[in-house]
């Protein structure tokens, strides 16, 4: 459930910003200050500014540790994707 907040909060930064940047940084540095255990790999389809209507996704995947007790414990990779589209008209 984490990891799908992470990529939904993230792509919607960069619909509203209009770019995967300082502001999408921001936003995953705050993100991970309220879990400080989830430690994320973040990739993006896009960088940069992105003009309005354009389509982007971002993929978001974390290692956890499920073990029960003594059991053997493997760890999984949990990821999730969201897609966005931007709002923000850049003047060229």
């Amino acid at each position: 459930m984490t990891v799908n907040t992470y990529a939904n909060e993230l792509c919607r930064e960069a619909e509203v910003t209009g770019r995967i940047g300082t502001e999408t940084t921001t936003r995953l540095d705050r993100l991970n200050e309220s879990h400080p255990d989830l430690n994320p790999t973040v990739t993006w389809s896009e960088t940069g500014n992105i003009q309005i209507g354009e389509t982007f996704t971002v993929t978001v995947s974390a290692t956890y540790d499920f073990s029960f007790f003594v059991f053997n414990s493997e760890p999984i990779t949990i990821t999730a994707t969201a897609q966005g589209t931007s709002e923000v008209f850049w003047k060229t």
